[in-house]
């Protein structure tokens, strides 16, 4: 186990890719560690009310024995490779790209109109 208390951003990705598993009481288990096919275990209330990303979220409270029991269930979910959350499977720019790609940039669509009547 390796308990790291911050990474600069660019390294934060590479890390969550590799983990086996997170932990902790952040959105990014909610979100970002579905996408990547890591596993989370939500520990406590703080992220109440969010829809986790994926079913290798696991939500438990903050007791030892709770946690343990998590950390078990969630090395056994693991999802890899190529995680898909709830929120689609990381590839959104590309397809948004390609939709733009097929719209024709008319001299209406590409000026700017302020205060039309």
């Amino acid at each position: 186990m390796r308990v790291v208390r911050s990474l600069p951003r660019d390294d934060y990705p590479r890390a969550l890719i590799r983990a086996d598993v997170l932990a902790g009481n952040y959105s990014s288990g909610m979100i970002e560690a579905p996408l990547a096919g890591t596993p989370a275990v939500n520990v406590g209330m703080r992220q109440a009310g969010r829809q986790p990303g994926g079913p290798a979220v696991i939500q438990t409270t903050e007791s030892e024995h709770a946690i343990s029991a998590a950390l078990r269930q969630a090395l056994r979910k693991r999802p890899r490779p190529g995680g898909r959350s709830i929120y689609g499977e990381g590839r959104a720019g590309e397809h948004i790209a390609n939709i733009l790609a097929t719209i024709p940039l008319t001299e209406e669509l590409v000026r700017k109109v302020i205060g039309r009547p």
